[in-house]
């Protein structure tokens, strides 16, 4: 016979053997990538899984529309606002302070089964 360059029958593309001996390169890559990913966190964590659902088809994760610690000191600033104004409604008369009875009521009763 004539001698060629190409892989013998029944081998894969990275010419080892696919009858179950030898792992195929491209196997064994997927899993070490996998490993490898169980290491990553944060935004590296989110950028694989996206790939890897955009390889097994899957539509990519679409970004929040504001970042959370944009959001956190939107939310911290609306609270404080609202403090604001319940402090201002207050004091020009248009609300009256809630007591808080129930702390009223444990002193008591604390203080006299001391006694």
């Amino acid at each position: 016979g004539r001698a060629t360059n190409t892989p013998a029958e029944g081998s894969g593309p990275t010419g080892q053997k696919k009858d179950g001996g030898v792992v195929e390169l491209r196997d064994v890559r997927r899993e070490v990538e996998l490993l490898g990913s169980t290491a990553l966190v944060g935004k590296e964590a989110k950028q694989w899984k996206g790939r890897h659902m955009k390889a097994l088809g899957a539509k990519m994760e679409k970004a929040p529309r504001i970042p959370a610690r944009i959001g956190k000191g939107i939310a911290k600033k609306k609270i404080q606002r609202e403090t604001q104004a319940r402090e201002l409604a207050r004091e020009s008369g248009m609300l009256l302070a809630k007591k808080p009875k129930n702390k009223r009521r444990k002193q008591t009763k604390r203080s006299k089964a001391k006694s």
